[in-house]
């Protein structure tokens, strides 16, 4: 866990790609604002892009753009929870549907806990309910609903265990071991099957 001030810090990597993900990473701006928490922000993202979609607010730090295994070490030592936004607008709801999101397998990798906002329909939110204790989940687009989560995430003891249990069912899913044995069973599958 971040170890060196009070502030609430909640990261998102990635690319920002649609209006979904725009309003999202907003609203959670405005609900860290209100607790003096802070939004960390990794990815090709520039400051003028970031104003034009008002993330421009004295609470968004930027942390650039880093490879994979430095991104891990800067999320644990400078967050204390990942952000995984999913679109809630309906001309997204077939990739949000369709589309996992790949930053799942480098954010279960750091041990941290998840907030995850999207729709009951995508494919994040199943995949937490799926697997129950990973992840504070608000599946509504509910400034109210998104605060009270980061409110429950405040809480150390509730940060700490879903870290633990996002890590180990990101190992059980994305290791390189989880991966040979999908790719063998595959293959498998298709000796078996003819095809």
């Amino acid at each position: 866990m971040k170890r060196y001030d009070a502030t609430m810090t909640i990261a998102f990597a990635g690319t920002i790609n649609s209006d979904g993900y725009v309003q999202a990473l907003r609203g959670l701006s405005e609900s860290l604002s209100k607790i003096g928490g802070r939004l960390l922000l990794f990815g090709p993202i520039s400051q003028e892009e970031a104003k034009r979609n008002g993330l421009n607010e004295p609470n968004v730090v930027f942390g650039g753009l880093v490879s994979p295994s430095d991104l891990i070490v800067r999320l644990r030592n400078e967050a204390d929870v990942l952000f995984v936004p999913m679109s809630f607008c309906q001309s997204d709801r077939s990739n949000m549907e369709m589309a996992f999101p790949s930053k799942l397998a480098d954010y279960t990798a750091t041990g941290l806990p998840l907030l995850i906002y999207g729709p009951p329909y995508c494919s994040a939110v199943r995949w937490a309910l799926d697997n129950p204790g990973i992840a504070e989940v608000v599946a509504k687009e509910d400034p109210t609903l998104l605060a009270r989560g980061i409110r429950r995430l405040a809480n150390e003891t509730t940060r700490v265990t879903l870290g633990h249990r996002a890590f180990e069912v990101g190992r059980r899913f994305f290791s390189h071991d989880a991966a040979q044995r999908t790719f063998h069973n595959a293959l498998r599958c298709v000796a078996e099957t003819g095809d």
